[in-house]
């Protein structure tokens, strides 16, 4: 019954260095296919005083790469809720283009790149070495169905070698 929210919690590495399983993948397309617009988030959830102060490590491994136009609390918020953000606790994402039809994602080397839609439409380039920096999908006959519905998205998620991902 959530609405009105902008983003949600991906992940959390203190979660993670405590030993749960903070992958909110599902909860994320769940959102997605209510027609939520949602842009993931990465945290590490680590307030540094308390974290010292308790005997916790401060990860700094979850994070957000925002495309603000500048580094200011309004420019920074206000692209995050645009959505022009990517979160990650691993791989970077060099680049994204649409140029009717392919979509081409450059990224740090991944395993794996997958393109899932909210109709169960997927794609994914893959390669068990991880040498994966460039992945092409076409996604014309997505777009000429999809275009103008409301409901309707595409998500990339970036897997790197070592587990670690960006979405």
């Amino acid at each position: 019954p959530l609405t009105g929210l902008w983003g949600m919690e991906y992940r959390n590495s203190g979660s993670v260095a405590l030993g749960y399983d903070e992958n909110n993948g599902w909860v994320y397309q769940e959102l997605l296919l209510r027609g939520n617009h949602v842009v993931p988030v990465c945290a590490d959830d680590m307030h540094t005083a308390v974290s010292r102060k308790n005997g916790y490590p401060v990860l700094g491994d979850s994070w957000n790469m925002v495309g603000a136009e500048k580094l200011t609390y309004d420019a920074v918020i206000a692209a995050m809720e645009r959505g022009d953000l990517y979160a990650s606790c691993g791989p970077e994402i060099l680049s994204l283009t649409l140029e009717d039809g392919p979509l081409r994602i450059a990224c740090s080397p991944a395993a794996r790149v997958q393109l899932i839609a909210h109709n169960r439409h997927a794609q994914m380039a893959y390669d068990p070495e991880g040498k994966i920096t460039e992945a092409v999908f076409d996604i014309s006959g997505w777009l000429s169905k999809n275009r103008e519905n409301p409901k309707g998205f595409l998500r990339l998620i970036v897997t790197a070698p070592d587990g670690t991902y960006a979405v």
